[in-house]
């Protein structure tokens, strides 16, 4: 909530939202840190910290981008080294 009111001061040129690869990566990991965590203190610290995280991963949504999609060769269909994940 914090993040969505600083990110309205920042006059983007996009709306923005968050990168939910990036979201995924960052809950998988943390979140069972968080979990076996005993001391309450240091899970709230670890959700905020989780949050926060989310939170500035934030990537645009650009109206109308529908470009024609080019045939490839299917061994390089999907390559796992372009992608960006966590």
């Amino acid at each position: 909530m914090e993040q969505q009111k600083k990110n309205r001061q920042k006059n983007y040129q996009y709306k923005m939202t968050i990168n939910v690869n990036m979201a995924i990566g960052i809950i998988k990991e943390d979140l069972i840190h968080m979990a076996l965590e005993d001391n309450t203190e240091k899970r709230e610290v670890i959700f905020k910290a989780i949050i926060q995280a989310i939170a500035n991963n934030i990537v645009p949504i650009r109206e109308n981008r529908h470009y024609p999609r080019s045939k490839k060769h299917p061994a390089i269909k999907y390559p796992i080294t372009k992608k960006r994940s966590y």
